[in-house]
């Protein structure tokens, strides 16, 4: 059985980490202390890996720079501008989900992401979403174009591809759930008790088991080389869940479907009773999601840090992204 199947599988399924709010008096609170033309600049990079026994395989790998600006600090909000001002490739042979994001990089980084975000630092609208649809929905034509060369039309039409993109710009709230800068705002206002804690949440109809670290630089120090001020603060966290594979992989299944072609959707079906017979080979699946906050004391983002790990005992697949910052200039 060529494992590999799953991968792509398993790309279609989301797992989203669950935070709790501590209760106890001595806790951290994740608030936002912006000025008015703050400025701080990160670089984001996301790698994808394979594991099939002792054969480990990058699938993806590139990196992205961009800064945030405050550009207006009122009593109840801030008004931050995310640009876009460098990527780069990361493999020497880029597969075509790679080349994909760059050809979009190329056209929609002239255009400025402004998002508007309460004084806690949750954001509330990302004001200019439609004229980012409206940049971004031709350059995904242009790109599809650009690379139709390398795609089975058998799996999948660029037509199709073309209406699975433009739905990521098609509402404000979708741009909202697939920006992943809007991921370093997702725990203001949250509140984390200091220490260890666990919690027991869901994830796809099954429990999962989640702790929490939490913890305070006490004093100036300087802590892996990184520069570390009195009252900046790091939350960890991790989840694991387990599931049957064969229910794992349906969903993967199923999601895949709603994005083929009827010739591919028949080859799904066509093959689904052996790709069930695979996955009851595995057992359960375990799925690991590791996060890391890390926060400057004034609430600006450190280091943001999420890895997540599908184990199905043959096959691993394993997602990474970094976000941290490169320098600053505060108010």
């Amino acid at each position: 059985m060529n494992y590999r199947i799953f991968a792509l599988l398993l790309t279609l399924v989301s797992f989203c980490p669950c935070f709790a709010e501590g209760e106890e008096d001595n806790v951290v609170n994740v608030i936002a202390f912006f000025s008015k033309n703050d400025t701080t600049k990160y670089r984001e990079t996301h790698v994808k890996y394979e594991v099939y026994g002792n054969d480990t395989i990058v699938k993806s790998g590139y990196a992205e720079e961009f800064m945030l600006v405050v550009r207006d600090s009122t009593a109840t909000d801030y008004t931050i501008e995310c640009s876009s001002t460098d990527f780069e490739l990361l493999l020497m042979e880029p597969g075509i989900s790679d080349k994909f994001t760059k050809l979009c990089w190329d056209v929609t980084k002239k255009v400025p992401m402004i998002l508007k975000v309460d004084s806690l630092g949750k954001v509330k609208e990302v004001v200019n979403w439609k004229e980012i649809r409206d940049v971004c929905q031709p350059a995904f034509k242009v790109a599809c174009d650009m690379i139709k060369n390398e795609i089975d039309e058998n799996i999948i039409s660029i037509p199709v591809m073309i209406a699975m993109f433009n739905n990521l710009t098609n509402t404000e709230e979708n741009i909202r759930k697939t920006t992943s800068i809007i991921k370093m705002f997702s725990i203001y206002g949250f509140s984390f008790a200091l220490g260890n804690n666990k919690d027991t949440s869901e994830t796809l109809g099954h429990p999962t088991d989640v702790t929490f670290d939490v913890s305070v630089t006490e004093s100036n120090s300087k802590e892996d080389e990184e520069l570390a001020y009195e009252g900046d603060y790091s939350i960890k966290t991790v989840s694991v869940t387990k599931m049957p594979a064969t229910e794992l992989v349906n969903i993967g299944l199923d999601l895949s479907k709603q994005t083929t072609t009827s010739i591919g959707s028949e080859n799904i079906d066509k093959n689904k009773q052996a790709i069930d017979e695979a996955a009851k080979g595995f057992g359960d699946a375990t799925i690991t999601v590791n996060e890391f906050y890390s926060y400057f004391y004034n609430g600006w983002p450190k280091y943001i840090g999420e890895e997540k790990i599908v184990d199905l005992n043959a096959a691993k697949i394993i997602t990474t992204s970094e976000i941290e910052w490169i320098n600053f200039r505060w108010q």
